[in-house]
């Protein structure tokens, strides 16, 4: 089956991949590896993985720029819903359309963390 993103996800995809430096590297990855034509589950969950590692890296700056509720929420979502910790009391009996949602949620906020950056950078 071929999924088809709306204009809006594509043009995230095209920004988020011209990403610099080892991020942009990592960033490209993730597309990669959720966007092949035969992804399945793990391989959407290690593309989430891959994001996570990145906001990781930038949770001081999403701490600064974004409530501490919001900030929580990003890992809460990767460390409770058996997506990178893998324990017995993560939450693991979701539908995989949820790893979809985070994918883009995910990809989204380091979207955001570059635009922040970029902005400080002309400042």
């Amino acid at each position: 089956m071929v999924i088809i993103t709306d204009l809006a996800r594509s043009d995230l995809i095209d920004s988020a991949a011209s990403s610099s430096g080892s991020a942009g590297g990592a960033v490209r990855h993730a597309i990669a590896l959720f966007r092949k034509r035969d992804a399945d589950e793990h391989d959407k969950r290690s593309a989430i993985v891959s994001l996570a590692y990145i906001l990781e890296e930038r949770r001081a700056r999403l701490k600064q720029e974004l409530f501490k509720k919001d900030e929580g929420s990003l890992f809460q979502i990767a460390n409770e819903f058996h997506i990178r910790h893998k324990t017995a009391s993560q939450k693991a009996d979701y539908d995989p359309v949820f790893l979809d949602w985070v994918f883009w949620w995910y990809l989204a906020t380091i979207e955001l963390t570059n635009q922040l950056h970029e902005r400080e950078s002309e400042e």
